[in-house]
């Protein structure tokens, strides 16, 4: 399964976006009979932008129209950017990312939190993400920081089981779906606890429509984020094989013979039977600990292990 697609990514966020009905001018009252009397009647009547347009005009006013359009056109071609890089990046994630740790009993492996590893994915995103102006740049980091974070503390969460062909290792394991996996960082891409973390990344209370912004992104990349999940695989993660249990030390061999009766001390005769009737007084012996189970082998770190 590729990674979320640009496009897909976009067209929930613009959608997000343009469903909040944000007008311009924000607040927007008519000054009563002096406002028609501003304009000439052509002005007053222009087209309405279309309704997947990402800002709404209060009037048919031509600046009304206008503004709605210019930012709109704006606002789209930035989440059109950030949702290219956002997908790249995750694109990037999936061929280097492998799981590195595998508690093997059989044919069954058990991976825990900690044994995913790949690269954060802000260093992925920041280079193909719009940063054309200053607002442009404060917003690509924001949304970057807040998604590689997060998508950091999933990574690392992830825990589930995999199975190998009843031969057993060496070899890869049978592909899982990435689906039957769980982790505890799943709750942090949650939209509203990941549009909280890019407002907070931003740290910048009077930019307009930030929070805005920050919603439809944070909406489409969790949304996606399912799909992902849904049609991925884990495949290819390959294992040693089961490591010999080591072999047994040999049988203690005697070293001496007894003494014969003739050349014992006088008083060996009573020291044997002092020791026989000591050993008949002592506790059984306890029995010989069960062997330790035989180490399921390594796992041989394979970039690619999500598809």
């Amino acid at each position: 399964m590729p990674a979320p697609q640009a496009d897909a990514l976009s067209t929930s966020a613009r959608q997000t976006f343009a469903g909040k009905g944000i007008a311009l001018p924000m607040q927007w009252q008519s000054m009563g009979r002096l406002y028609p009397d501003a304009f000439a009647p052509p002005e007053l009547a222009t087209p309405q932008n279309p309704p997947d347009n990402l800002y709404h005009e209060p009037t048919a006013n031509k600046y009304h129209t206008g503004a709605a359009r210019t930012l709109g056109r704006a606002y789209g071609r930035y989440i059109d950017g950030i949702s290219g890089a956002i997908a790249r990046a995750v694109d990037q994630w999936m061929h280097s990312a492998s799981i590195t740790t595998v508690n093997l009993t059989g044919t069954i492996g058990t991976v825990l939190p900690g044994a995913t590893e790949g690269p954060a994915l802000k260093p992925l995103i920041m280079p193909n993400a719009p940063q054309e102006t200053r607002q442009e740049q404060k917003y690509s980091l924001a949304i970057a920081t807040a998604i590689s974070d997060n998508w950091q503390t999933w990574q690392q969460g992830l825990t589930g089981i995999l199975t190998y062909p009843p031969f057993g290792p060496p070899g890869p394991n049978i592909p899982t779906p990435l689906m039957s996996f769980s982790s505890v960082g799943e709750a942090n891409l949650a939209p509203e606890h990941l549009s909280e973390e890019m407002s907070r990344s931003l740290d910048d209370a009077g930019a307009l429509h930030a929070r805005d912004l920050f919603d439809s992104v944070a909406q489409a990349f969790y949304t996606h984020f399912l799909i992902f999940k849904a049609n991925s695989l884990i495949a290819g993660v390959i294992m040693t094989p089961p490591v010999p249990p080591p072999p047994e030390p040999p049988a203690d061999e005697v070293l001496e013979e007894e003494a014969t009766d003739d050349t014992q001390d006088p008083d060996s005769e009573a020291a044997t039977i002092g020791t026989e009737e000591t050993q008949a007084t002592e506790p059984p012996p306890e029995p010989e600990p069960e062997p330790a189970p035989v180490p399921g082998g390594v796992v041989i770190p394979t970039p690619g292990n999500f598809i």
